[in-house]
Formats: structure tokens, sequence, C-alpha cells
């Protein structure tokens, strides 16, 4: 099984991020778990530039993922603006 984890949050030492390295040790051991980490990275939409690396990445692990986690903080009564891309 390949799980995915995409966490929120940018702060490096954020509670979810946390929760997300916490459930990846707890998996069984024959599980493929991958922490996406370079969500800061990604640029707000802009439809005349070429998809950026960053975007491809995760579009290739996701697309390989047998099950997606995402661990969030709430802004504002809702998520972060990247995860709204």
């Amino acid at each position: 099984m390949n799980v995915l984890s995409i966490c929120g949050s940018l702060r490096p030492n954020s509670y979810n991020l946390a929760l997300l390295r916490e459930l990846k040790d707890r998996l069984r051991p024959d599980t493929d778990s991958t922490i996406f980490d370079r969500l800061g990275e990604i640029p707000p939409f802009q439809p005349d530039i070429p998809c950026p690396e960053v975007i491809t990445d995760l579009r290739a692990k996701i697309k390989s993922a047998d099950a997606i986690i995402i661990a969030s903080p709430e802004y504002v009564h809702g998520i972060p603006g990247i995860l709204c891309q």
C-alpha cells in the first residue's frame, strides 16, 4: 500500500506535521508512506506560465497513492489557501 500524506501547515514544527510523522511511524512495515513537504514551493495559480515541477511532482505522487491523508490547521473557519489551488 502506498500512502501519501500532505500537511497543510507550512511551519516546520507544526502539530499537523508531527501527527503525520507519528502516523508514518505507526503504519505497517510493508506500507510505503511519503510526507509531501514541498507545499510551500507551490506558487499562486497563474494560467499563463508553464506548470511548475513541484506541481508535476505532487500530481505524480497523488496518482500513484492508494490513500491520501491531509492534516491541516484551520484558518478563519477554513483550510489554508495553499490547499485551495
